[in-house]
Protein backbone atom coordinates (compact mmCIF):
# COMPACT_ATOMS: atom_id res chain seq x y z
CA UNK A 1 0.00 0.00 0.00
CA UNK A 2 2.91 2.33 0.66
CA UNK A 3 3.70 2.47 -3.05
CA UNK A 4 0.13 3.34 -4.10
CA UNK A 5 0.61 7.16 -4.11
CA UNK A 6 3.62 6.77 -6.38
CA UNK A 7 1.72 4.45 -8.72
CA UNK A 8 -1.22 6.85 -8.87
CA UNK A 9 1.10 9.73 -9.70
CA UNK A 10 2.68 7.76 -12.53
CA UNK A 11 -0.79 6.79 -13.77
CA UNK A 12 -1.91 10.44 -13.83
CA UNK A 13 1.27 11.42 -15.68
CA UNK A 14 0.62 8.71 -18.26
CA UNK A 15 -2.94 9.96 -18.78
CA UNK A 16 -1.69 13.53 -19.23
CA UNK A 17 0.89 12.36 -21.76
CA UNK A 18 -1.77 10.41 -23.64
CA UNK A 19 -4.08 13.44 -23.67
CA UNK A 20 -1.27 15.61 -25.03
CA UNK A 21 -0.40 13.02 -27.65
CA UNK A 22 -3.99 12.89 -28.89
CA UNK A 23 -4.18 16.69 -28.99
CA UNK A 24 -1.09 17.15 -31.18
CA UNK A 25 -2.05 18.34 -34.70
CA UNK A 26 -0.60 15.48 -36.73
CA UNK A 27 -0.74 15.88 -40.49
CA UNK A 28 -1.10 12.11 -40.76
CA UNK A 29 -1.56 9.18 -38.41
CA UNK A 30 1.78 7.86 -39.60
CA UNK A 31 3.45 10.59 -37.57
CA UNK A 32 1.88 9.34 -34.36
CA UNK A 33 3.84 6.12 -34.68
CA UNK A 34 7.06 8.16 -34.65
CA UNK A 35 6.35 9.14 -31.04
CA UNK A 36 5.81 5.65 -29.71
CA UNK A 37 8.51 4.35 -27.44
CA UNK A 38 8.52 1.19 -29.49
CA UNK A 39 9.69 3.09 -32.58
CA UNK A 40 11.96 6.14 -32.47
CA UNK A 41 13.19 5.94 -28.88
CA UNK A 42 13.91 2.25 -29.05
CA UNK A 43 15.74 2.57 -32.36
CA UNK A 44 17.73 5.55 -31.08
CA UNK A 45 19.14 3.49 -28.24
CA UNK A 46 19.71 0.32 -30.24
CA UNK A 47 23.28 -0.75 -30.93
CA UNK A 48 24.39 0.23 -34.44
CA UNK A 49 24.35 -2.64 -36.91
CA UNK A 50 27.79 -2.18 -38.34
CA UNK A 51 30.68 -4.41 -39.21
CA UNK A 52 33.08 -4.63 -36.26
CA UNK A 53 36.19 -2.52 -36.66
CA UNK A 54 39.39 -4.33 -37.60
CA UNK A 55 42.34 -4.17 -35.26
CA UNK A 56 43.53 -0.57 -35.11
CA UNK A 57 47.07 0.71 -34.90
CA UNK A 58 47.43 3.88 -32.82
CA UNK A 59 50.60 5.49 -31.50
CA UNK A 60 52.58 2.37 -32.37
CA UNK A 61 50.23 0.04 -30.48
CA UNK A 62 47.90 -2.55 -32.03
CA UNK A 63 44.45 -2.22 -30.45
CA UNK A 64 42.59 -5.54 -30.58
CA UNK A 65 39.98 -5.39 -27.80
CA UNK A 66 36.75 -3.38 -27.96
CA UNK A 67 37.86 -1.14 -25.09
CA UNK A 68 41.23 -0.49 -26.72
CA UNK A 69 39.61 0.32 -30.09
CA UNK A 70 37.16 2.76 -28.49
CA UNK A 71 40.04 4.37 -26.62
CA UNK A 72 42.04 4.73 -29.83
CA UNK A 73 39.04 6.28 -31.61
CA UNK A 74 38.54 8.77 -28.79
CA UNK A 75 42.20 9.75 -28.64
CA UNK A 76 42.62 10.03 -32.42
CA UNK A 77 39.59 12.22 -33.02
CA UNK A 78 40.11 14.29 -29.87
CA UNK A 79 43.54 15.16 -31.26
CA UNK A 80 42.13 15.78 -34.75
CA UNK A 81 39.45 18.16 -33.45
CA UNK A 82 41.93 20.07 -31.28
CA UNK A 83 43.76 22.69 -33.36
CA UNK A 84 47.35 23.75 -32.93
CA UNK A 85 47.81 26.74 -30.59
CA UNK A 86 46.68 30.04 -32.05
CA UNK A 87 49.81 31.66 -33.56
CA UNK A 88 50.95 34.97 -32.11
CA UNK A 89 50.81 36.32 -35.66
CA UNK A 90 47.15 35.34 -36.14
CA UNK A 91 45.73 38.86 -36.50
CA UNK A 92 48.49 39.94 -38.87
CA UNK A 93 48.13 36.72 -40.86
CA UNK A 94 44.39 37.28 -41.21
CA UNK A 95 45.00 40.83 -42.40
CA UNK A 96 47.43 39.57 -45.05
CA UNK A 97 45.02 36.91 -46.30
CA UNK A 98 42.02 39.25 -46.27
CA UNK A 99 43.83 42.14 -47.95
CA UNK A 100 43.27 40.65 -51.39
CA UNK A 101 39.88 39.03 -50.76
CA UNK A 102 37.70 39.69 -53.80
CA UNK A 103 34.29 38.89 -52.31
CA UNK A 104 32.01 40.61 -49.82
CA UNK A 105 28.29 40.96 -49.28
CA UNK A 106 26.67 44.08 -50.73
CA UNK A 107 24.86 46.01 -47.96
CA UNK A 108 21.42 45.30 -49.42
CA UNK A 109 22.13 41.54 -49.50
CA UNK A 110 23.49 41.60 -45.95
CA UNK A 111 20.30 43.37 -44.85
CA UNK A 112 18.20 40.68 -46.52
CA UNK A 113 20.13 37.95 -44.71
CA UNK A 114 19.68 39.72 -41.37
CA UNK A 115 15.87 39.53 -41.18
CA UNK A 116 14.45 37.17 -38.51
CA UNK A 117 13.90 33.54 -39.45
CA UNK A 118 10.33 32.50 -40.22
CA UNK A 119 8.23 29.36 -39.96
CA UNK A 120 8.21 29.24 -43.77
CA UNK A 121 11.99 28.78 -43.72
CA UNK A 122 11.58 25.96 -41.21
CA UNK A 123 9.03 24.35 -43.51
CA UNK A 124 11.30 24.66 -46.55
CA UNK A 125 14.24 23.24 -44.62
CA UNK A 126 12.26 20.23 -43.44
CA UNK A 127 10.77 19.55 -46.86
CA UNK A 128 14.21 19.49 -48.46
CA UNK A 129 15.59 17.16 -45.79
CA UNK A 130 16.08 13.47 -46.46
CA UNK A 131 13.24 11.94 -44.48
CA UNK A 132 15.08 8.64 -44.32
CA UNK A 133 18.14 10.22 -42.75
CA UNK A 134 19.26 8.80 -39.43
CA UNK A 135 18.04 10.47 -36.28
CA UNK A 136 20.49 12.10 -33.91
CA UNK A 137 21.09 11.21 -30.26
CA UNK A 138 17.55 12.25 -29.22
CA UNK A 139 16.04 9.73 -31.66
CA UNK A 140 13.64 12.18 -33.32
CA UNK A 141 13.57 11.86 -37.13
CA UNK A 142 12.73 14.72 -39.46
CA UNK A 143 9.22 13.38 -39.95
CA UNK A 144 8.22 14.25 -36.39
CA UNK A 145 9.07 17.92 -36.93
CA UNK A 146 7.44 17.93 -40.36
CA UNK A 147 4.21 16.23 -39.30
CA UNK A 148 3.88 18.62 -36.35
CA UNK A 149 4.76 21.63 -38.50
CA UNK A 150 1.93 23.90 -37.26
CA UNK A 151 3.53 23.65 -33.81
CA UNK A 152 7.19 23.02 -34.59
CA UNK A 153 7.53 25.62 -37.36
CA UNK A 154 7.08 28.67 -35.11
CA UNK A 155 9.03 27.00 -32.28
CA UNK A 156 12.08 26.27 -34.44
CA UNK A 157 11.94 29.74 -36.01
CA UNK A 158 11.89 31.26 -32.52
CA UNK A 159 14.80 29.03 -31.50
CA UNK A 160 16.84 30.13 -34.54
CA UNK A 161 16.17 33.78 -33.72
CA UNK A 162 17.01 33.28 -30.04
CA UNK A 163 20.31 31.65 -30.98
CA UNK A 164 20.89 34.45 -33.47
CA UNK A 165 20.47 36.89 -30.59
CA UNK A 166 23.15 35.14 -28.54
CA UNK A 167 21.38 32.36 -26.64
CA UNK A 168 23.61 29.31 -26.02
CA UNK A 169 22.90 25.75 -27.15
CA UNK A 170 24.62 22.52 -26.23
CA UNK A 171 24.87 20.46 -29.41
CA UNK A 172 25.54 16.75 -29.09
CA UNK A 173 25.98 14.45 -32.05
CA UNK A 174 26.81 10.87 -32.70
CA UNK A 175 29.42 10.02 -35.28
CA UNK A 176 30.24 7.06 -37.46
CA UNK A 177 33.39 6.42 -39.44
CA UNK A 178 33.30 5.33 -43.07
CA UNK A 179 36.28 3.44 -44.52
CA UNK A 180 38.23 4.95 -47.40
CA UNK A 181 40.88 3.23 -49.46
CA UNK A 182 44.09 2.20 -47.76
CA UNK A 183 45.15 0.38 -44.62
CA UNK A 184 42.03 0.15 -42.44
CA UNK A 185 44.10 -0.38 -39.32
CA UNK A 186 45.06 3.29 -39.77
CA UNK A 187 42.39 5.64 -38.38
CA UNK A 188 43.48 8.21 -40.94
CA UNK A 189 41.84 6.00 -43.58
CA UNK A 190 38.35 6.66 -42.24
CA UNK A 191 35.98 9.55 -42.89
CA UNK A 192 33.98 10.74 -39.86
CA UNK A 193 30.32 11.63 -40.40
CA UNK A 194 28.56 13.48 -37.58
CA UNK A 195 24.82 13.12 -37.05
CA UNK A 196 23.37 15.82 -34.83
CA UNK A 197 19.76 15.95 -33.73
CA UNK A 198 17.35 16.57 -36.60
CA UNK A 199 16.24 19.94 -35.22
CA UNK A 200 19.89 21.08 -35.15
CA UNK A 201 20.34 19.99 -38.76
CA UNK A 202 17.14 21.86 -39.61
CA UNK A 203 18.62 25.05 -38.14
CA UNK A 204 21.87 24.44 -40.03
CA UNK A 205 19.95 23.94 -43.28
CA UNK A 206 18.12 27.23 -42.71
CA UNK A 207 21.49 28.93 -42.26
CA UNK A 208 22.88 27.17 -45.33
CA UNK A 209 19.89 28.25 -47.45
CA UNK A 210 20.54 31.89 -46.62
CA UNK A 211 24.24 31.56 -47.43
CA UNK A 212 23.51 29.77 -50.70
CA UNK A 213 21.08 32.51 -51.69
CA UNK A 214 24.04 34.90 -51.60
CA UNK A 215 26.66 32.49 -52.99
CA UNK A 216 27.18 34.51 -56.17
CA UNK A 217 28.51 37.38 -54.03
CA UNK A 218 30.62 35.16 -51.75
CA UNK A 219 32.41 32.70 -54.03
CA UNK A 220 33.80 33.16 -57.57
CA UNK A 221 32.87 31.00 -60.53
CA UNK A 222 35.95 28.75 -60.25
CA UNK A 223 34.79 27.24 -56.92
CA UNK A 224 32.34 24.64 -58.18
CA UNK A 225 31.38 22.62 -55.11
CA UNK A 226 27.78 22.31 -53.92
CA UNK A 227 26.65 25.72 -55.14
CA UNK A 228 23.56 26.61 -57.18
CA UNK A 229 24.18 26.15 -60.89
CA UNK A 230 27.72 24.81 -60.48
CA UNK A 231 28.89 21.26 -61.16
CA UNK A 232 32.01 19.11 -61.06
CA UNK A 233 31.96 19.24 -64.85
CA UNK A 234 32.98 22.91 -64.65
CA UNK A 235 36.41 21.88 -63.36
CA UNK A 236 36.85 18.81 -65.54
CA UNK A 237 35.51 20.56 -68.64
CA UNK A 238 37.88 23.53 -68.39
CA UNK A 239 40.84 21.29 -67.65
CA UNK A 240 40.05 19.04 -70.60
CA UNK A 241 39.53 22.06 -72.83
CA UNK A 242 42.92 23.50 -71.85
CA UNK A 243 44.58 20.15 -72.48
CA UNK A 244 42.95 19.86 -75.91
CA UNK A 245 43.87 23.43 -76.84
CA UNK A 246 47.48 22.86 -75.83
CA UNK A 247 47.71 20.02 -78.32
CA UNK A 248 46.60 22.32 -81.15
CA UNK A 249 49.01 24.77 -82.71
CA UNK A 250 46.98 27.97 -82.88
CA UNK A 251 46.82 31.47 -81.47
CA UNK A 252 44.09 30.28 -79.06
CA UNK A 253 46.42 27.74 -77.46
CA UNK A 254 47.82 28.63 -74.02
CA UNK A 255 51.56 28.40 -73.45
CA UNK A 256 52.77 25.25 -71.70
CA UNK A 257 51.86 25.13 -68.03
CA UNK A 258 51.98 22.91 -64.97
CA UNK A 259 48.91 21.89 -62.98
CA UNK A 260 49.50 21.41 -59.24
CA UNK A 261 46.87 19.33 -57.42
CA UNK A 262 46.81 20.10 -53.69
CA UNK A 263 45.42 17.45 -51.35
CA UNK A 264 44.62 18.55 -47.81
CA UNK A 265 44.72 16.13 -44.91
CA UNK A 266 41.31 15.97 -43.13
CA UNK A 267 40.44 19.36 -44.62
CA UNK A 268 36.94 19.72 -43.17
CA UNK A 269 37.98 18.50 -39.72
CA UNK A 270 40.95 20.82 -39.21
CA UNK A 271 39.48 24.28 -39.84
CA UNK A 272 40.37 26.57 -36.95
CA UNK A 273 37.17 28.11 -35.56
CA UNK A 274 38.83 31.48 -34.98
CA UNK A 275 39.75 31.52 -38.67
CA UNK A 276 36.27 30.39 -39.70
CA UNK A 277 34.52 33.23 -37.89
CA UNK A 278 37.15 35.76 -38.98
CA UNK A 279 36.37 34.85 -42.61
CA UNK A 280 32.62 35.17 -42.13
CA UNK A 281 32.94 38.54 -40.38
CA UNK A 282 35.26 39.82 -43.11
CA UNK A 283 32.73 38.82 -45.76
CA UNK A 284 30.10 40.93 -44.00
CA UNK A 285 27.72 38.26 -42.74
CA UNK A 286 25.11 39.74 -40.39
CA UNK A 287 25.25 39.16 -36.64
CA UNK A 288 22.12 36.97 -36.74
CA UNK A 289 23.90 34.33 -38.84
CA UNK A 290 27.22 34.64 -37.03
CA UNK A 291 25.60 34.11 -33.64
CA UNK A 292 23.48 31.22 -34.87
CA UNK A 293 26.55 29.48 -36.23
CA UNK A 294 28.41 30.33 -33.03
CA UNK A 295 25.69 28.63 -31.01
CA UNK A 296 25.84 25.51 -33.20
CA UNK A 297 29.64 25.30 -32.91
CA UNK A 298 30.31 26.79 -29.48
CA UNK A 299 29.51 23.74 -27.32
CA UNK A 300 29.42 20.91 -29.85
CA UNK A 301 30.53 17.39 -29.02
CA UNK A 302 30.02 13.85 -30.24
CA UNK A 303 30.41 10.20 -29.38
CA UNK A 304 31.62 7.75 -32.00
CA UNK A 305 29.24 4.85 -32.52
CA UNK A 306 30.67 1.46 -33.48
CA UNK A 307 29.68 -2.18 -33.22
CA UNK A 308 31.85 -2.25 -30.08
CA UNK A 309 29.87 0.55 -28.42
CA UNK A 310 30.21 4.30 -27.93
CA UNK A 311 33.35 6.28 -27.22
CA UNK A 312 33.65 8.87 -24.49
CA UNK A 313 32.65 12.41 -25.43
CA UNK A 314 34.79 14.14 -28.08
CA UNK A 315 34.60 17.93 -28.28
CA UNK A 316 34.56 19.72 -31.64
CA UNK A 317 37.23 22.35 -31.06
CA UNK A 318 38.01 22.64 -34.77
CA UNK A 319 36.50 21.72 -38.10
CA UNK A 320 33.19 22.04 -39.87
CA UNK A 321 30.84 19.17 -39.16
CA UNK A 322 30.81 16.59 -41.96
CA UNK A 323 27.19 15.65 -42.45
CA UNK A 324 25.99 19.10 -41.38
CA UNK A 325 23.98 20.88 -44.14
CA UNK A 326 25.95 24.12 -43.82
CA UNK A 327 29.44 22.59 -43.73
CA UNK A 328 30.22 22.64 -47.47
CA UNK A 329 29.64 26.31 -48.17
CA UNK A 330 31.24 27.34 -44.87
CA UNK A 331 34.37 25.37 -45.72
CA UNK A 332 34.50 26.95 -49.17
CA UNK A 333 34.36 30.40 -47.57
CA UNK A 334 37.36 29.59 -45.35
CA UNK A 335 39.42 28.41 -48.34
CA UNK A 336 38.74 31.34 -50.68
CA UNK A 337 41.11 33.89 -49.06
CA UNK A 338 44.03 31.58 -49.87
CA UNK A 339 42.98 31.26 -53.52
CA UNK A 340 42.44 35.02 -53.84
CA UNK A 341 45.90 35.64 -52.38
CA UNK A 342 47.46 33.37 -55.00
CA UNK A 343 45.76 35.37 -57.73
CA UNK A 344 46.90 38.68 -56.25
CA UNK A 345 50.48 37.39 -56.10
CA UNK A 346 50.46 36.50 -59.78
CA UNK A 347 50.13 32.73 -59.57
CA UNK A 348 48.35 31.46 -62.67
CA UNK A 349 48.35 31.42 -66.45
CA UNK A 350 46.75 33.58 -69.17
CA UNK A 351 44.10 31.66 -71.10
CA UNK A 352 42.88 33.16 -74.39
CA UNK A 353 39.19 33.95 -74.12
CA UNK A 354 39.09 33.19 -70.39
CA UNK A 355 41.55 35.61 -68.86
CA UNK A 356 43.99 34.93 -66.03
CA UNK A 357 43.38 31.53 -64.43
CA UNK A 358 44.86 30.89 -60.98
CA UNK A 359 42.91 27.91 -59.72
CA UNK A 360 39.97 25.58 -60.12
CA UNK A 361 38.40 24.13 -56.99
CA UNK A 362 35.77 21.63 -55.96
CA UNK A 363 35.61 22.18 -52.19
CA UNK A 364 39.04 21.16 -50.83
CA UNK A 365 40.20 19.63 -54.14
CA UNK A 366 42.28 22.47 -55.56
CA UNK A 367 44.13 22.74 -58.85
CA UNK A 368 46.58 25.62 -59.24
CA UNK A 369 48.33 26.65 -62.44
CA UNK A 370 51.98 27.60 -62.95
CA UNK A 371 53.66 28.84 -66.10
CA UNK A 372 56.18 26.36 -67.56
CA UNK A 373 58.84 29.06 -67.70
CA UNK A 374 61.26 31.02 -65.55
CA UNK A 375 58.26 32.99 -64.29
CA UNK A 376 56.79 29.70 -63.09
CA UNK A 377 59.71 29.31 -60.68
CA UNK A 378 58.76 32.62 -59.09
CA UNK A 379 55.10 31.55 -58.99
CA UNK A 380 56.09 28.33 -57.22
CA UNK A 381 57.82 30.32 -54.49
CA UNK A 382 54.74 32.54 -54.13
CA UNK A 383 52.56 29.42 -53.87
CA UNK A 384 54.76 27.99 -51.12
CA UNK A 385 54.73 31.28 -49.19
CA UNK A 386 50.95 31.63 -49.45
CA UNK A 387 50.47 28.00 -48.46
CA UNK A 388 52.64 28.39 -45.37
CA UNK A 389 50.65 31.47 -44.35
CA UNK A 390 47.31 29.75 -44.95
CA UNK A 391 48.26 26.59 -43.08
CA UNK A 392 49.51 28.53 -40.07
CA UNK A 393 46.38 30.66 -39.90
CA UNK A 394 43.66 28.12 -40.68
CA UNK A 395 45.23 24.95 -39.21
CA UNK A 396 45.13 23.33 -42.68
CA UNK A 397 47.73 20.73 -43.60
CA UNK A 398 48.68 19.74 -47.14
CA UNK A 399 49.10 16.01 -47.69
CA UNK A 400 52.29 16.04 -49.74
CA UNK A 401 52.13 12.30 -50.43
CA UNK A 402 48.74 12.65 -52.15
CA UNK A 403 49.42 15.94 -53.91
CA UNK A 404 50.62 15.80 -57.50
CA UNK A 405 51.48 17.80 -60.61
CA UNK A 406 51.64 17.35 -64.36
CA UNK A 407 52.82 19.24 -67.40
CA UNK A 408 50.37 20.32 -70.10
CA UNK A 409 51.78 21.30 -73.49
CA UNK A 410 55.38 21.49 -74.70
CA UNK A 411 57.61 24.29 -73.38
CA UNK A 412 59.57 26.31 -75.90
CA UNK A 413 63.31 25.57 -76.16
CA UNK A 414 64.00 28.81 -74.29
CA UNK A 415 61.67 27.80 -71.44
CA UNK A 416 62.78 24.16 -71.22
CA UNK A 417 65.65 24.65 -68.70
CA UNK A 418 63.41 26.61 -66.31
CA UNK A 419 60.64 24.03 -66.73
CA UNK A 420 63.02 21.20 -65.83
CA UNK A 421 64.15 23.17 -62.77
CA UNK A 422 60.52 23.75 -61.78
CA UNK A 423 59.69 20.06 -62.18
CA UNK A 424 62.67 19.19 -59.98
CA UNK A 425 61.48 21.65 -57.32
CA UNK A 426 57.97 20.21 -57.40
CA UNK A 427 59.36 16.68 -57.12
CA UNK A 428 61.58 17.46 -54.13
Amino acid sequence: MGSLPSLLQRYRSALEALELNLALPFSSRLAAAELRLSSWLASANASPRTTPLPDLRFNGTLCTTPIAKLGALHAFFSALYTPSPLPLTFEADCAMLFHHLLSSLPPEVASRLAVPFTADEVSASLRFANRRASAGPDGLPYRVWLELLPVTGPLLADLANDLGAGAPLEVQARSVILPKSGDLSDLGCYRPISISNSFVRTLARMLSARLLSAAEYLLPWNQAAFLPGRRTTLVSGILQGLTDLSAVSSSASPAAFIVVSLDQRKAYDRVRHEWLFACLRRLGLPALLLRLLGALYGSASTRFSTADGLTALVRFLSGVLQGDPSSCIIYNLTLQPFLDLLRAWGVGIPVPGLGFLTSLAFADDVLTFLSASAHGLHQWQMLLTALTLYQRTSNAEVNVAKSSFWLVGTPSPADMPATLELVAALSA
